[in-house]
């Protein structure tokens, strides 16, 4: 199966090829998902994790985050949840055709 990670259109990806697509170590994206971080759940066996596109995108602004502003893991997934939350309430307003800035 192919994937095309660098334009978010992915349908499953494992911890190895997320980590290589966030530049980071596996062991970044394990302790993450570990801490329920990255995703609501972890299913049985790190190596065999199905994570799609979404979650490709919240490991990316995590580790953005991390990094440029010297962030642990726990406040950058709360900036994370933050714009997504933001984000999921300006598609609502849209939808209701109210402006959304």
């Amino acid at each position: 199966m192919t994937h095309r990670i660098d334009c978010l259109i992915v349908e499953n990806i494992n911890p190895a090829q997320l980590a290589q697509a966030c530049h980071v170590e596996v062991e970044w994206v394990n302790t993450r998902l570990l801490a329920g971080l990255l995703t609501p759940e972890i299913p049985l066996g790190l190596e065999n994790m199905l994570l799609n596109g979404l979650v490709l995108q919240r490991a990316r602004r995590m580790r953005a985050i991390e990094r440029d502003f010297d962030a642990n893991p726990e406040l950058s997934a709360l900036v994370v949840d933050m714009i997504e939350e933001i984000s999921s309430l300006k598609r609502q307003l849209r939808a209701a055709g109210l402006p959304a800035d």
